[in-house]
């Protein structure tokens, strides 16, 4: 076997929220190799597995987990020639439609490794003055796990510059092209496929002027006003509210005001139905956002679930919306 499992892995440890029991096995995943050794050991054992990132949008249960989490540190990022259009005349080939090849002068692809760090790509673009990500600096997690929550921030989405990304499946590997993503707001089909282990993603970026760098400070301190450093956070506990996607009698109940760019923010709802700086045990809702659950120290799963559900039932009775969780809740047992 190619990687070293960690036996009784702290979860409390590992994720933004600092909560979580243990889990029985952790594997850090560095290459296609180490992926391959790691599901094969796994699958021997018949322990369930989970394909994680850096465990800064996951509320782990108390109990743990009782199976392998397999984490992605794939690394590497390069600038890389565009895609071949002319490779895709055979209709079965891997990669992106003829469509989104309509080379600029100024673009330029860059492949990166799943495993390597939102932040520390946006920054190696900055430097390089390669814009299409340089609002989303202070995301925290991997470009894998961006990619299938197809994060984003302040009128940027992962989507918007995805070209492909490299799966593996016990399938076998595959190219994915944005289409066959089927991206929407902070969801990518691979959300639905927990076999599915993002090995590297294809970015298609510009080249420009600007000094990008001081637009993600910018950024940056303005999402520090929200998640002060050190904060045990993940970010955003529900997903805010498509409007187009709710029926009209649902609509007339939310206020106008309430509509920002075509989305309802999940916490003003939250706010209107009392959430801020509500409380359960460590676990408490921020005094200044409604979307924000924190962990106090020494925050249980149940604190926050329990917190959730009371809340998020506030703002189904009042406003007839059913917020659904961003983050991702890994239970004892699926």
């Amino acid at each position: 076997m190619c990687v070293t499992p960690t036996a009784n892995f702290d979860l409390s440890e590992f994720t933004t929220f600092r909560i979580g029991g243990i889990a029985r096995w952790a594997v850090e995943i560095g290459s296609l190799e180490d992926l391959k050794s790691a599901w094969q050991w796994a699958g021997a054992r018949r322990l369930r597995t989970l394909f994680v990132g850096d465990g800064s949008n996951i509320l782990f249960s108390d109990s743990g987990f009782d199976g392998a989490i397999l984490m992605t540190r794939v690394p590497g990022i390069h600038v890389v020639d565009p895609p071949v259009a002319s490779s895709q005349a055979d209709p079965s080939a891997p990669g992106p439609p003829l469509s989104e090849l309509s080379l600029r002068r100024d673009e330029v692809y860059v492949r990166v490794g799943g495993g390597v760090g939102l932040m520390e790509l946006i920054r190696w673009c900055n430097q390089r003055r390669m814009a299409g990500l340089e609002r989303m600096y202070g995301i925290p997690g991997t470009v894998a796990g961006a990619v299938v929550g197809n994060a984003g921030a302040f009128g940027q989405e992962i989507q918007d510059s995805l070209t492909q990304a490299t799966v593996w499946n016990p399938s076998g590997v595959c190219v994915l092209s944005r289409a066959d993503l089927a991206f929407r707001y902070r969801h990518s089909i691979l959300k639905e496929r927990s076999d599915c282990f993002v090995l590297d993603c294809l970015f298609r970026l510009h080249r420009c002027d600007q000094d990008l760098q001081r637009i993600s400070e910018e950024i940056l301190k303005t999402r520090n006003e929200k998640y002060p450093p050190g904060i045990r956070c993940p970010g955003s506990f529900f997903k805010n509210v498509e409007a187009a996607a709710l029926p009209a009698e649902v609509l007339k109940r939310i206020p106008p005001e309430f509509l920002v760019h075509g989305k309802i923010p999940a916490g003003r709802l939250l706010q209107s139905v009392g959430a801020c700086g509500a409380r359960s045990g460590q676990a408490m809702i921020a005094s200044y956002h409604g979307n924000l659950f924190v962990n106090l120290g020494g925050a249980s799963s149940r604190d926050v679930l329990g917190l959730a559900a009371e809340y998020g039932s506030r703002v189904s009775q009042v406003f007839g919306v059913k917020l659904e969780p961003e983050v991702l809740i890994v239970e004892t047992r699926n």
